[in-house]
C-alpha cells in the first residue's frame, strides 16, 4: 500500500500540481511534463494505482510483461554505435543525438512493484515511442505522440483505457490551451497532429509490452511493419515551421 501524505503535504504538492499546469499553458516544456509526472505520482492513492493497473492489464501483452517484470540490461548511447544503418538501434541513437538526450534523463526510479516498473517502462520507452513514430521532438511532435498514446491506450484497454490516458489527455489538454490562448497559429496544426497520432495509436500493436531494447539490430522498417506502424502525414516542413 502507498503511503498516505500528511494533509499538509498533500495540500503542497496540489499546489504544485495548478503551478505546473499554468505554466504549461503559458509554455509547454520537457521539465514541466516531468514536474507534473512527479507531483500527481505523489497525490495518486491506492484506489488510483489499481484503476491504472487494471486499465494496463486488459491488454494481454501488457499484462503479461507485468508479470515478467522484464527490464533492459544497462546500456549507453556509444554501445549502439555499432548498430547498422536502417536499424532501430542506429535510428535511437540519432534521435537521441540529435536532440541533447540521454536515456536517463528522468530521476531514478526503483521498480519494487508493478506501479513502480510500469511508470519506469513509460520513461525508458518514450524516446523509442518517438523514434518508430517517427513524432520528432518539437511541440508538434510531442502533439502527435500525446495523441498516439490516447489512440494506442484506447484500442488495447477498451473501457478502462481513462485510467492509463489520463496523464495524456492532460498534456494533450494543456497544449491546446497554450496555442489557444498564445499561439493561434498552431491551433488547426496541434489538433491535426492529435487526430493523427489518435488514429496511428489505433491501429498499432501493443507498444507498451515490445522489448525494444532486444531488438537494437532490426530493421527499423521491419519493425515498423510488424507493429502496423502507419506513416505520418505530418510534413517535416510544418514540424520544422512550428518548432519555434
Amino acid at each position: 500500500m502507498r503511503t498516505a501524505l500528511p494533509l499538509s503535504a498533500r495540500v503542497l504538492a496540489q499546489a504544485s500540481v495548478v503551478r505546473t499546469l499554468v505554466t504549461m499553458i503559458q509554455e509547454p516544456t520537457a521539465e514541466k511534463v516531468l514536474a507534473l509526472e512527479t507531483h500527481l505520482t505523489k497525490l495518486a492513492t491506492d484506489a488510483d494505482v489499481e484503476k491504472y493497473l487494471a486499465a494496463l492489464r486488459a491488454c494481454p501483452a501488457t499484462a503479461k510483461m507485468i508479470e515478467d517484470r522484464w527490464l533492459p540490461a544497462p546500456y549507453t548511447l556509444d554501445d549502439l554505435e555499432r548498430c547498422a544503418p536502417g536499424t532501430l538501434g542506429h535510428a535511437y541513437r540519432q534521435h537521441m543525438i540529435e536532440n541533447d538526450l540521454r536515456p536517463d534523463y528522468f530521476d531514478p526510479i526503483d521498480p519494487s512493484d508493478d506501479f513502480a516498473l510500469t511508470r519506469l517502462r513509460l520513461y525508458q520507452t518514450h524516446d523509442l515511442w518517438h523514434t518508430v513514430t517517427g513524432y520528432p521532438t518539437t511541440t508538434l511532435g510531442e502533439v502527435g505522440i500525446v495523441g498516439f498514446y490516447l489512440g494506442h491506450f484506447e484500442r488495447h484497454m477498451g473501457d478502462r483505457a481513462g485510467a492509463a490516458a489520463a496523464f495524456s489527455a492532460i498534456l494533450a489538454g494543456t497544449t491546446i490551451l497554450h496555442a489557444a490562448l498564445f499561439r493561434q497559429d498552431r491551433i488547426t496544426h496541434f489538433f491535426r497532429a492529435l487526430v493523427e497520432g489518435w488514429h496511428r495509436g489505433q491501429a498499432a500493436e501493443p507498444f507498451f509490452a515490445v522489448r525494444w531494447e532486444e531488438q537494437w539490430d532490426r530493421p527499423l522498417a521491419d519493425l515498423r511493419r510488424a507493429l502496423h506502424v502507419t506513416p505520418s502525414r505530418t510534413s517535416a516542413g510544418d514540424v520544422t515551421s512550428l518548432a519555434a
